[in-house]
């Protein structure tokens, strides 16, 4: 029984090794998205920063998080729609 699973077990793994894509004609090895260390996503948008203009100086050093500048505008509220069936 022991004889068996050893076989088993060397199989697969031997089977596993030799199923993965090799080029013999002298191209780049295939490399699969799972084993690429460069790829980080898929379908997914670039990473993006939150900035916002800012009074003054003064304001720029502060160490606050929320901060009041004169180009900030809140969408809270009412919103109203006009629709147009045809534009």
């Amino acid at each position: 029984m022991r004889t068996l699973v050893l076989f088993a077990v060397s199989t697969a793994v031997t089977l596993g090794f030799s199923a993965a894509p090799k080029q013999t004609d002298g191209r780049a090895p295939i490399v699969r998205d799972w084993e690429n260390i460069d790829v980080t996503s898929f379908n997914r948008m670039p990473a993006a920063t939150y900035a916002m203009p800012l009074a003054n100086a003064k304001a720029a050093l502060t160490d606050a998080l929320a901060f009041e500048t004169p180009w900030k505008m809140s969408l809270n509220g009412t919103w109203t729609f006009h629709w147009r069936g045809d534009p």
